[in-house]
């Protein structure tokens, strides 16, 4: 992968919501729980044309104000998948490179507790819920580029079909793998036509598109390699994504 790997991570928090405690509670303080939820991103780069990929989302944990610090913190990290080491870290709409992850945490603490919006105030029975984003840019060519962007439309795509045909409990066993494949095969195709500049997919073997690579477009408007096509009709005469009849190879 010929792409360029900035080692910056600019962090982006986010208040959920505030979880209330015992309705009438009169003990004011500044000890409340902080449920602290961990995203982590790669920001795609290629000149003005930027893309986001989420590659981790999880419950960190759940601390009392007054007690978090880096230790307890980078242990939850730590037990995680998190994908990168928490360096040269930006907090959000500060070009300065944190000096510590202390420092961080310090961030942290005095976003939450600079906020405006919770009225009476925060009790110690109360919980705020809060998004840390983390997000690291990616430099990459521009086929590199159209290839990332892609895939994440292509896995996105699946991921929504997938759902879809998971909701579909009252009706699906009228319908075969046949419908499942066609279901998803046409979310991605939208996404096709939606991004046309982007390289094509043999909807057959799955594989990406090389440069010089020799590609059959059927009346129905679908692409395939054409070396998988001709095989795919020698024994099925239509079309693998929407059964539009085509003419047999001979």
């Amino acid at each position: 992968m010929d792409s360029s790997i900035v080692n910056e991570i600019y962090v982006f928090p986010q208040i959920c919501n505030a979880k209330r405690g015992l309705v009438g509670s009169s003990i004011s303080g500044n000890n409340f729980s902080l449920e602290i939820n961990l995203i982590a991103k790669h920001s795609y780069t290629c000149g003005d044309n930027i893309i986001e990929e989420c590659h981790f989302n999880a419950t960190c944990g759940s601390y009392k104000y007054k007690s978090l610090s880096w230790d307890i913190f980078d242990k939850d990290i730590s037990a995680s998948d998190f994908p990168y080491p928490l360096e040269k870290v930006k907090w959000d709409g500060v070009d300065k490179i944190l000096e510590s992850k202390d420092d961080l945490i310090q961030r942290i603490l005095e976003f939450v507790r600079t906020l405006e919006n919770f009225t009476p105030p925060l009790q110690d029975d109360d919980t705020i819920c809060v998004n840390l984003i983390f997000v690291k840019k990616v430099f990459v060519p521009p086929p590199e580029f159209e290839i990332t962007k892609m895939n994440i439309i292509f896995n996105y795509c699946e991921n929504i079909a997938a759902i879809l045909w998971n909701k579909t409990t009252n009706w699906r066993t009228y319908f075969n793998d046949d419908c499942k494949r066609i279901l998803i095969y046409s979310l991605v195709e939208v996404a096709r036509w939606e991004f046309m500049s982007l390289p094509a997919e043999c909807s057959i073997c799955m594989s990406k598109y090389l440069p010089g690579s020799e590609a059959y477009n059927t009346p129905c408007y679908h692409s395939f390699h054409s070396g998988c096509i001709e095989t795919w009709l020698l024994k099925i005469p239509s079309c693998p994504m929407c059964r539009f009849k085509l003419p047999p190879i001979e």
